[in-house]
């Protein structure tokens, strides 16, 4: 409802978006109408920033609820004219939605409606990279144009309606599950179940018409069916230590997806246990869970650090933006903030121990600006979650394929399907890399897991400041050879496969 506060923020011009800014209020179906929201294909509803963090998050959730009610008031109203629009909702508390579903309902689907949590996405997947450490780079070439992605495709009349026949007849993608008449989607079926009727494929692909492509004749491999490899991705619940410095909203939801795989977990704040206490019940709504331990420190010297904290118990360190400073900080101070803690933890780990030897210690790092990537990589080797970019990726993501929040929900926790990764030495017993192919590894994909590429080795150290990382490869050729000392990347299902 306020103008913007510079004339660059009212259209910018790129290659192949026109960014319009109008201002009004988008509280009433008169304000939406005279912006033609009906008319449009997608709708992102955000919310309002308020004068303070906390009235924002209190705020946030009834505007977009009233937004949404003038929207669909509005769509009633012209019935004659409008689409049928994606309604993406930013809610902070998913819970506040289900009255509005139930509201809604007797009105009918005028629209696809995808209630949308970023907090919950950003904090699983800080959380997903604590258990898999390639999870970075695998969801950036997920959620982006850029590499491969998950499409739903139509099969061709009279093809195959059994699991393991689909596995290698598209030619350039790897199919991992399906959507049924109903909607629903099921991922990592068994080898022999039978798809339903009208069901489509989902697949990983790296476009659209390289998904369409169906061979159920194309044969990838050159082993016998005797002869295939039967890959396997092993459950290895994760173990060890994870130390959380700082707090902000994603760290209750980063503490119930490690607490539920049994990991300790640790939290490092400069304010007082009972302080801390008192904020995670205002954000989770429930008390500290048992066995979390809280350590008050600064981070002002590595003589305090270590005066507060064991570091040589700790194999992982999820350092997180600083939620205090939101309301008088730019995210730019923010961000100069963690790196300087990472600066210093990292002097810290990599201080040689007893026996003269560095600690292998993974660290993840939130930070809020695309900037501070290159600096905190140029730091040390490790994961890097920009918070706003990845909330906008999402929401490109479910605002063109709405379908795919329910997917992303579901791989994105551990839970019941997983993307996982394994040694080869562990995942294709018996095969020494360089003898197998892709599609040959696909071809035996019969056990409740589907191989969908390979982690390979990072290069011998260069001795830049900049580390090499292994490099994820999603989708292969069907006739690459697996490498050398890599690990193979599953989407698995964690259930007992089909006898």
């Amino acid at each position: 409802e306020r103008p913007p506060e510079t004339p660059d923020q009212i259209l910018e011009s790129r290659p192949h978006v026109e960014v319009i800014t109008r201002v009004g209020s988008f509280h009433n179906a008169d304000a939406l109408e005279r912006i033609s929201a009906h008319r449009s294909d997608a709708v992102v509803v955000l919310g309002e920033r308020a004068s303070n963090t906390k009235l924002s998050e209190r705020l946030n959730d009834p505007v977009v609820t009233r937004t949404l009610v003038a929207l669909e008031t509005l769509l009633d109203s012209k019935q004659g004219e409008r689409r049928s629009p994606v309604i993406v909702l930013n809610y902070l508390d998913l819970s506040r939605s289900y009255h509005v579903t139930e509201f809604l309902r007797p009105f009918g689907n005028r629209s696809t409606k995808v209630f949308f949590n970023p907090v919950f996405f950003t904090g699983k997947l800080i959380a997903a990279m604590c258990v898999n450490p390639y999870a970075e780079d695998i969801y950036n070439e997920l959620l982006t144009p850029e590499g491969n992605e998950f499409h739903i495709v139509r099969l061709p009349h009279d093809s195959p309606r059994v699991w393991r026949d689909l596995l290698n007849a598209f030619p350039k993608s790897v199919p991992t599950g399906y959507r049924d008449a109903a909607g629903r989607l099921r991922m990592v079926p068994q080898p022999d179940e039978e798809l339903p009727e009208s069901a489509e494929v989902i697949v990983l692909s790296e476009d659209s018409y390289d998904a369409s492509l169906f061979d159920p004749a194309h044969s990838a491999g050159e082993l016998s069916d005797s002869g295939a490899p039967s890959p396997r991705c092993p459950d290895v619940p994760p173990t060890g230590s994870l130390l959380i410095v700082g707090v902000n909203p994603r760290l209750p939801f980063i503490i119930d997806e490690m607490s539920s795989v049994g990991m300790s977990v640790q939290v490092a704040d400069n304010q007082t246990r009972e302080e801390f206490a008192a904020w995670y019940a205002e954000y989770s709504n429930a008390p500290a869970p048992e066995g979390l331990v809280f350590h008050e420190c600064r981070f002002r010297t590595e003589a305090e650090v270590r005066s507060a904290i064991d570091l040589s118990a700790i194999d992982r360190i999820v350092l997180l933006a600083d939620g205090h400073l939101l309301d008088t900080a730019t995210p730019d101070q923010i961000d100069a903030e963690t790196t300087s803690r990472l600066l210093m933890l990292s002097h810290m780990i990599d201080e040689p121990g007893t026996e003269g030897a560095t600690r292998d210690v993974r660290l993840i790092v939130e930070t809020l600006t695309v900037d501070s990537e290159a600096v905190v990589r140029n730091i040390r080797s490790c994961s890097n979650v920009i918070a706003p970019l990845t909330i906008a990726r999402l929401l490109t993501t479910f605002t063109l394929q709405p379908e795919f929040e329910e997917l992303f929900r579901t791989i994105i926790q551990y839970g019941e399907i997983d993307i996982a990764c394994r040694p080869a030495s562990d995942a294709v017993p018996g095969i020494a890399p360089g003898q197998v192919t892709f599609g040959e590894m696909l071809e035996g994909a019969h056990n409740g897991c589907i191989p969908l590429g390979w982690v390979e080795a990072a290069p011998e150290a260069s001795g830049h400041i900049r580390r090499d990382s292994p490099r994820v490869v999603l989708n292969p050729p069907k006739r690459s050879r697996l490498p050398q000392d890599c690990e193979i990347i599953f989407l698995r299902r964690r259930e007992a496969p089909c006898p």
